[in-house]
């Protein structure tokens, strides 16, 4: 009889070289499809419409906010559902200006608008804004005093789960100003990173 034949100590076949790459390209190729969807997933891309963010945000770019993060706090870019009755969505694009429990006003003060927040003996420092507050339009629901000494019948106290919005670019923004606060609940989600102007984010998002 063969010994050879029955032999179960006999080395196994060795896997080629073309097939362990194969695995490895298989594993690497899983990985970035698994990681790309949790991407989609955990972002999700929104477009800027109009020019109310300038110079922060510019018309047209993309950006990705966090779908499970709404947690906001004052200086945060947000997304939100502003639609109005008859609405079923109008997302607008803001950053949060006061939060639940903030009392604000504004004063004008030499041809500007100034914006308090809690603290009535000097304004909020806004380096991020475009300009000063000069349009006095866009002040259909929020007053402005004539001076800081007559702020009583102006100061704005926000309800414990509304946010107020206001775009940086504040002469051409329709915001909190004009539409008042928005509930917490309308938060869709904050800005977390600019997608535009990046090719690999771009890539994944598809924008």
């Amino acid at each position: 009889m063969d010994e050879n034949k029955f032999n179960t100590n006999a080395p196994a076949p060795q896997r080629s070289l073309l097939g362990k790459i194969l695995n490895v390209v298989l594993c690497v190729f899983l990985v970035i499809a698994l990681a790309f969807l949790a991407v989609r997933i955990i972002f999700r891309p929104v477009y800027v419409n109009g020019h109310s963010m300038d110079e922060t945000l510019f018309d047209g770019e993309a950006v990705a906010i966090g779908a499970f993060d709404k947690n906001v706090k004052t200086g945060d870019i947000v997304v939100a559902n502003n639609a109005q009755p008859g609405e079923e969505q109008n997302l607008i694009i803001k950053r949060v200006a006061a939060t639940g429990g903030d009392k604000i006003v504004f004063v004008l003060s030499d041809g500007v608008i100034e914006f308090y927040r809690n603290d009535w003996t000097q304004p909020v420092l806004e380096t991020y804004i475009k300009e000063p507050m000069k349009n006095i339009s866009q002040f259909a629901y929020a007053g402005v005093a004539p001076s800081v000494e007559e702020i009583d019948d102006y100061i704005i106290e926000l309800d414990a789960d509304e946010v107020f919005l206001m775009g940086d670019n504040r002469n051409a923004s329709t915001d909190s100003r004009y539409f008042g606060a928005v509930k917490n609940s309308a938060i869709v989600g904050k800005m977390v990173f600019l997608i535009s102007g990046n090719s690999f984010l771009e890539t994944i998002f598809c924008v």
